[in-house]
């Protein structure tokens, strides 16, 4: 799957998805977490991609399967050991993302592998904004639907690892690829999904993620 930027006419091939959990400070409030002492990560296959106006597919209506709007970055450049100060000149920009998980698989094994990794799990919207500066974005809001109602509402100031902590921290741990994508998290209000549902993620400054789930 390829992400394009409609003002520089550059497409940019997805490489890892790598996922954040537990950080925004009202997901773990509404949830009574501590509070983690560094980023919690996971890894999502590139098969649980699809687009806006693609079908995610349920495996069945009794499990707690759950939408996420998130803001995901672009790596932009092959980075190791970054510095916080030094992050944004490998940047290429932000787009939205659903990080949909079974909350099922998540609670019996203890860990985040299974429950994210389902086949439709991460759409994304396909347009990126690569205009969008960090002082900026922390000042903007996205909202997450479910059937017309807001569910979420997200301010990347609520995050607990900001953008320039989180491309550090991983930086460090591995080496990022141009059009690696980081999943920054979840703000509070991720609701179970059910047949038939319709989940937009939006945000002014990039646009609508809008899946039915079927």
């Amino acid at each position: 799957m390829k992400l394009f930027n409609k003002k520089t006419k550059e497409n940019v091939e997805i490489g890892k998805i790598i996922g954040i959990g537990i950080n925004y400070y009202d997901f773990v409030e509404s949830i009574s977490l501590p509070i983690p002492s560094r980023p919690y990560i996971f890894y999502k296959p590139n098969t649980t991609l699809i687009e806006s106006g693609e079908k995610v597919l349920l495996s069945n209506n009794k499990d707690l399967i759950t939408f996420e709007g998130e803001i995901a970055v672009i790596i932009g450049e092959k980075c190791r050991y970054v510095k916080e100060e030094d992050v944004e000149r490998y940047i290429l920009g932000y787009t939205l993302a659903n990080d949909i998980t079974n909350k099922k698989d998540f609670q019996e094994d203890g860990h985040m592998g299974l429950a994210k990794s389902y086949d439709t799990f991460t759409p994304i919207y396909k347009f990126y904004n690569g205009e969008l500066k960090l002082k900026d974005l922390n000042k903007l809001t996205f909202n997450t639907y479910q059937n017309g109602e807001v569910k979420q509402i997200g301010n990347l100031e609520n995050l607990i690892f900001k953008i320039p902590k989180l491309i550090a921290f991983l930086s460090n741990v591995m080496t990022l690829n141009k059009g690696d994508i980081i999943l920054t998290g979840s703000p509070a209000g991720p609701d179970k999904l059910i047949k038939s549902d319709i989940i937009e993620i939006e945000m002014d400054q990039i646009g609508t993620l809008k899946n039915t789930i079927a």
